[in-house]
């Protein structure tokens, strides 16, 4: 079969000549010009010109009656706002539009082109978007508000009345797009809607004569080239493209028709071999009846595997039952550990509760014995207190009598010395009083601050003492809080979520059960966060640092805050709730480098969990160090807003810097247990006993230091009574040697002196007296407090005992636990070996079914190919049948076969799969031959229909134009026409200035100002042809004088009268309020302030 290519008239396009696609076209355009601008000479016109020339003046006009319907403007696809954001050389910049000729006074920024998508490139300003961000700014917004009313509005039910595009320029990172409707709700962030919004309402960004900016302004109106022109008018028809897309369709076209001639070669080949084919394959079938035999043993074969498959299913569905009749007992097995480890459970918590009752009874006990001991060591220090001022009380009595002793002795002396009295210098004996008054009065300052220092450490134990006490006190408690932190995590180790109470799992468990989430809750926030493995020892100073947000639940509006404060509220929960959208943004430009922050010593398993803690505590600006000197010098870092510090067990410090002050916080750690994600529980256990272990041992340190303490301060008490007891001698020596002086100096014959020592003996024995009252009364406490001794250390045994029963109980509550926990161990590991049972019977029974489906799938292919092979009853079964002995007797049947084909060459497989493959060969060559010949005379068609409608539209384009340009030439009384070369590609303007003119003339021998019209009345024309909704002109009378700029606004504005549906924006610097024609209601004119530098 042979498909040939229609033939071609004389005036249609071959896409396999020389001729290409824009040559054709061009010179078709060509011809039609040439014949058109004949008749406009001759007045003459052939019958396909009648045609033509209807068709356009049809098109024309009913173009014509479209752009007057109706003089209002356009509802949809016009500027109504435009906003700029430190674009160029604008902070802020606002100016609304009206609908049909704006004239903007003042100077140019291109926001309206680059708002809606345009390039840098493309408005003259610079090769990169973001060169046109003012200097000293980083980022530059451009907002374009679009009317979007009438019929023609676009997606009316989302957007609404207006359509707002804005228009995001950054110097670093992705410039974005936001499309809004008139509520401000975004509709999309993408270009592509943005360019679907454009080719709605006919906005041409991308023609460089729709938007024309200073430069293009400035090249279109002074071009003197006919080229130029030529090239201005090709590219604002959109001819230029129009033509591309025709060559690249041309060229895919010839290689369709390329690929028919190789189908066609093909497909003779094909049916060459087919026919070939079919002759071997006839001569083939006259050995049938060994082929039949050679069939049925062939299916026999496939048959008897069959028959094997078969077998082996049904081996495979009795091990199935016996496996299903073991999983079933291997369940109820597992059903019994259940019921076992059920009824254990609540004796675990019985268990548990007697454990701490125990160990509460137990500290009991030792507070106790302790506070007893403390009472002993009271009353020993008291009785020891009075046993000391007894002894003491004894010395002053000897003194006493001693000096009673040796009064006497001088009164007997004074008796012999009145019997011989004997004189003496009395200078002598007045200095010697003097020195001895000093010396006593230096001795009684003494004196009076040994005693005041004695009572001072009796009344007080000593800073030292004092504060060994409070740490004494502050390791027991710490103990207490380590073994209540033990229990909880003991506890925790099958609830991560225990650390926030009993409720919390109750919460998560309800929170997973709703389904109308907009965003699942995170939390609590601790439960995603871990410290790191090497950065434990900041655990407890980032749990109470962080101790509010790790109890926090995070939303991502305010209508999942209220689901879930319902929820919090029914448990009875407090927990603070985030609200934060779910969104990421990039925070590593402001931390700090060379230093360790909190995100980098913590493990946080959800992104949107580390973004709040970023947001809300800044935890990538607050470093961890260890190094005190380093901190403060990290505070001059901008990047660092906080360093925290290790500083004891108990405390941590936070250094900041506040008004360029150095400012330090201390940190005391709370008691609370840890808020963090805890992923081996058993470790932080062991963890915390060893702390516990180590407290223990610094607690027992600590009492051994009050103990000598205690010690030393007594010793230095006994020091201070022993020197206050010398002195207290040394005083009353320096008294007796004072008052012999005394007497020396007041010796008379008289008794006065013998007097005043009896009266001196009489004071001492009232002395002797009071000390022996007093020491009576201390010996009477004395006994006192050593039968409270003896009662105490009554109580202090009995309180041993009490210590040793809590022990005892302790040791064996602590046993019987050991041996629940061992049976229910027991239990749960035969749970967990039945399961594992279970789990490899469901396995097998997974595997069984597999192989059986298999199996099946296997035999029915099995089946599939013995029925084509043969059918079940052909085929007879003995019970000596084997694979090995069918192979045998289908091979000496084969054999038989091969010996009728050896003369033929080919078996008749070979033969009959040639035969089959020829004839698919065939089918499809024939196939893709029609498909491709259909394919090419449907382009060759679709060309040539489209070629006929582009010169007819690309006529009538060419006569609006130079109809548009005749009638703004006629506004001076010119005359003129376009004339348009294909071949050439150049475009030329002949104009008659005056009726007395007998010749048209070249635009370029006309004057600046004729000039200048003419390229304003050619950009007219083009803007005609162009159709575009909103069209710019920037700065186009900056190279105009006064009477030139008033006549082409004139010009301008009596054309764009016509055009009530577009919108046209001017952009002048000149000042041009004074030209009579702008007072017209569709013209609007903004002046601009000049922007701020």
């Amino acid at each position: 079969m042979t498909t040939r290519a229609p033939k071609r008239g004389a005036e249609e396009f071959d896409p396999s000549g020389d001729v290409s696609i824009n040559e054709f076209v061009l010179n078709k355009l060509t011809k039609k010009r040439k014949m058109m601008t004949q008749a406009d000479y001759d007045d003459e016109d052939d019958d396909d010109d009648d045609n033509e020339s209807e068709s356009e003046s049809s098109y024309s006009s009913d173009e014509a009656e479209d752009e007057e319907t109706g003089n209002n403007p356009a509802q949809a696809g016009i500027i109504e706002k435009l906003t700029l954001r430190n674009f160029m050389c604008h902070d802020f910049f606002e100016l609304k539009l009206g609908p049909q000729i704006n004239f903007i006074i003042g100077r140019n920024g291109s926001g309206i082109s680059v708002g809606l998508g345009a390039k840098a490139s493309d408005t003259n300003r610079g090769q990169s978007i973001r060169e046109l961000i003012k200097d000293g700014k980083s980022t530059s917004r451009i907002t374009i508000v679009l009317k979007n009313e009438g019929p023609e509005a676009f997606r009316p039910s989302e957007f609404g009345k207006k359509i707002v595009i804005e228009r995001k320029l950054v110097r670093s990172g992705v410039n974005t797009y936001r499309i809004k409707n008139e509520h401000g709700n975004v509709i999309s962030t993408k270009k592509s809607m943005i360019d679907e919004i454009l080719y709605k309402f006919s906005i041409s960004i991308d023609n460089p004569l729709a938007f024309l900016s200073q430069d293009k302004a400035r090249e279109f109106l002074t071009s003197s080239t006919d080229t130029a022109k030529y090239d201005f008018f090709i590219k604002g028809a959109h001819i230029g493209d129009i033509l591309d897309n025709y060559t690249k369709t041309n060229d895919n076209t010839k290689e369709i028709e390329n690929k028919v001639k190789h189908a066609e070669a093909f497909f003779q080949e094909c049916n060459k071999t087919y026919k070939k084919a079919s002759l071997i394959y006839n001569q083939h079938k006259k050995s049938d009846w060994l082929r039949k035999q050679l069939r049925v043993l062939h299916g026999k074969i496939y048959w008897f595997n069959v028959k094997h498959i078969e077998s082996k299913i049904e081996t495979y569905n009795t091990r199935l039952n016996n496996c299903n009749q073991e999983l079933g007992e291997i369940t109820e097995e597992i059903a019994k550990c259940d019921q076992a480890i059920e009824q254990k459970t609540p004796q675990r918590a019985v268990f548990q509760q007697q454990t701490s009752q125990a160990e509460t009874e137990y500290n009991q006990a030792i507070d106790k014995v302790n506070s007893i001991r403390q009472s002993r060591d009271s009353i020993k220090a008291d009785i020891k207190r009075d046993s000391d001022e007894i002894r003491n009380h004894l010395k002053e009595i000897d003194t006493y009598q001693a000096q009673i002793k040796t009064n006497q002795e001088l009164i007997t002396k004074e008796h012999q010395r009145i019997d011989a009295i004997n004189g003496g210098s009395k200078d002598v004996l007045r200095n010697q009083l003097d020195h001895i008054e000093q010396q006593l009065t230096k001795y009684n300052i003494k004196h009076r601050d040994l005693r005041d220092n004695i009572a001072e450490l009796k009344d007080s134990p000593g800073n030292e003492l004092g504060q060994l006490t409070k740490q004494q006190q502050q390791s027991e408690s710490r103990i207490k809080d380590l073994i209540t932190r033990q229990r909880k995590y003991r506890e925790s180790s099958s609830d991560q979520y225990s650390a926030w109470g009993n409720n919390m799992a109750k919460i998560i468990r309800e929170i997973n059960q709703i389904h109308n989430w907009h965003n699942k809750p995170l939390g609590p926030i601790g439960s995603f966060i871990s410290v790191k493995k090497d950065h434990q020892k900041w655990t407890p100073l980032l749990n109470t640092l962080l101790s509010k947000t790790l109890d926090s639940f995070l939303v991502s509006d305010e209508s999942d805050r209220a689901k879930l404060d319902t929820i919090l509220k029914k448990y009875q929960v407090r927990n603070s709730i985030i609200v934060r959208k779910f969104q990421r943004f990039n925070f590593m430009q402001g931390k700090p480098h060379g230093c360790d922050t909190i995100l980098d010593i913590l493990d946080i398993s959800n992104q949107d969990v580390m973004h709040t803690l970023v947001d809300v505590n800044n935890i990538e600006k607050m470093v961890v160090s260890e190094d005190r000197r380093g901190a403060k010098d990290l505070l001059h870092n901008d990047d660092v807003a906080c360093v925290l510090l290790l500083f004891s067990k108990n405390s941590g410090q936070r250094l900041s810097m506040s008004n360029n002050t150095e400012r330090q916080d201390p940190i005391y750690y709370s008691d609370d247990i840890s808020k963090f994600r805890v992923d081996n529980s058993s470790d932080l256990v062991d963890q915390i006993t060893k702390e516990i272990e180590e407290e223990r041992m610094n607690s027992n340190q600590i009492k051994r230091k009050v103990q000598q303490a205690r010690q030393a301060h007594q010793r230095k008490i006994k020091t201070l009574e022993d020197e206050l007891t010398v002195l207290n001698k040394e005083i009353q020596k320096l008294k007796n040697k004072q008052g012999d002086i005394e007497v020396k100096l007041n010796e008379n014959t008289d008794l006065s002196k013998i007097e005043r020592l009896q009266a001196q003996i009489e004071d001492d024995k009232a002395q002797i007296s009071r000390y022996e009252g007093i020491n009576e009364s201390m010996s009477e406490e004395i006994n006192t407090k050593r039968n409270q001794m003896t009662e105490i250390k009554k109580q202090l045994l009995e309180a041993k005992k009490q210590v040793e029963i809590a022990v005892d109980n302790k040791e064996k509550i602590q046993q019987e636990l050991i041996s629940f926990e061992a049976d229910l161990t027991s239990d749960l590991d035969s749970k967990k070996h039945y399961e594992y049972e279970k789990t490899k019977r469901q396995q097998l029974i997974q595997a069984t079914e597999e192989k059986i489906s298999q199996g099946k799938q296997k035999l029915e292919e099995l089946i599939k190919q013995a029925e084509e092979k043969c059918a079940r009853e052909e085929v007879v079964f003995s019970p000596d049948d084997t694979h090995d002995s069918i192979a045998n007797e289908y091979k000496s049947i084969n054999d038989q076969i091969k010996q009728v084909e050896k003369a033929m060459g080919k078996t008749f497989d070979q033969v009959q799969q040639e035969l089959e493959e020829a004839l698919s060969a065939k089918q499809k060559a024939e196939q893709e031959l029609s498909d491709l010949t259909n394919t090419a005379k449907r382009l060759r068609d679709e060309m040539n229909i489209r070629i006929k409608c582009f010169t007819i539209a690309t006529n009538s384009a060419i006569s609006q134009a130079n109809e548009s340009f005749e009638n703004s030439l006629s506004l001076r009384g010119f005359q003129g026409s376009l004339n348009i070369d294909f071949d050439t590609k150049t475009l030329s303007m002949l104009i008659k200035t005056n009726n007395k003119e007998d010749l048209k003339r070249n635009v370029e021998s006309l004057s600046g100002g004729e000039k200048s019209f003419s390229q304003i009345s050619l950009l007219l024309s083009i803007w005609r042809v162009m159709d575009s909704r909103i069209k710019g002109l920037d700065e186009f009378d900056v190279f105009m004088d006064s009477i030139n700029r008033t006549i082409s606004i004139k010009l301008l504005l009596h054309e764009l009268k016509n055009y009530t549906k577009s919108q046209t924006i001017f952009i002048t610097p000149q000042d041009i309020t004074n030209i009579a024609d702008l007072n017209n209601s569709m013209v609007r004119i903004h002046k601009m302030d000049d922007p701020r530098p």
